[in-house]
């Protein structure tokens, strides 16, 4: 899990422009409910939180579009669940009719390029580039699924930008109620969380032998709370089942790193003082890697590779 940088002012400016209309206009239509098309209890629940004296309420439209992690619990913790059933489709529908022309516009299908997110953050394995016409993009998993939390979906903090094998597999987890999974706005691995190989064949060690399991570990100071998110996110997004499929990956980094010494490293850097500003930059170079905290989301398996590099 690697951590996605708070979003900005302009952006946050941005994408509150591109939304409130149609968001708006989605409250006024179920407000009417001229044709008697909505659950008329979960009509009720959004109509009551959004609208004071018979009108829109601006500031929760602000809070709900643009609110962080801890006001979107606010609002799911006000309105409640809204499940997606044969007796309210249509609401849904609604929500996510309008979420889907967002993702069809441009602010929406540049999103994920806006606020810097290259790699997948739930499993930093697949770049989620945006090409610069209509076509690929990165898939949006609702955090707080919109199939409980359909008021949710065009919530600012509540679009992770990732890759369709983790958008699959979060699927419809209510991270709310079980808080099973790691938040990438506000959690990360970092250095407490690292993957590391075990095995009983010392020449893995060596880069000689893929007989190893790649496991997800904790320092002994994590919080356990931290540890249980850890875990239950590896599960949800079968992290490690993905991550035993780079064994040869891992072999070649073991195998590299005996031959690459701190030696070697160094004489690179002293024989070539106009390429390399430090350590650092001669083993990104070696790896072809980011190997930087504050770079694992610039490419895939950084987490990874930092730590096979870092294990004793």
């Amino acid at each position: 899990m690697i951590k996605i940088s708070k979003i900005c002012d302009k952006n946050k400016n941005e994408f509150y422009a591109d939304v409130k209309k149609s968001y708006s206009d989605l409250l006024e239509k179920i407000k009417k409910n001229e044709k008697n098309i909505y659950n008329i209890e979960n009509r009720n629940k959004i109509i009551d939180y959004f609208y004071e004296d018979d009108k829109i309420c601006e500031n929760k439209v602000i809070e709900v579009i643009t609110g962080d992690r801890k006001a979107l619990e606010k609002v799911i913790k006000e309105i409640g669940i809204l499940e997606k059933n044969k007796d309210d489709k249509k609401l849904h529908d609604e929500f996510e009719s309008i979420y889907k022309n967002f993702t069809n516009r441009e602010v929406g299908r540049t999103w994920g390029k806006k606020i810097g997110v290259k790699i997948c953050p739930y499993c930093n394995r697949s770049f989620i580039y945006t090409t610069p016409k209509k076509g690929t993009r990165p898939q949006y998993d609702h955090y707080y699924p919109k199939s409980k939390y359909p008021y949710l979906a065009l919530s600012m903090y509540n679009l992770i930008p990732c890759c369709p094998v983790c958008n699959n597999a979060k699927n419809a987890e209510d991270t709310f109620d079980n808080k099973s999974l790691l938040y990438p706005f506000e959690e990360e691995y970092g250095y407490d969380i690292f993957f590391e190989i075990e095995t009983d064949e010392q020449l893995c060690y060596l880069g000689l032998s893929n007989d190893f399991n790649i496991k997800i570990k904790s320092k002994e100071n994590v919080e356990e709370d931290l540890k249980q998110k850890v875990q239950n996110s590896s599960k949800i997004l079968h992290i490690e089942e993905l991550y035993n499929l780079h064994n040869d990956y891992v072999s070649k980094l073991l195998r590299s790193k005996y031959i690459f010494t701190d030696e070697y490293c160094q004489s690179l850097l002293d024989t070539y003082p106009g390429w390399f500003f430090d350590m650092n930059e001669v083993k990104n170079q070696l790896y072809f890697n980011s190997l930087q905290k504050e770079e694992w989301g610039d490419q895939i398996l950084s987490k990874l590779t930092y730590d096979i590099l870092n294990s004793e």
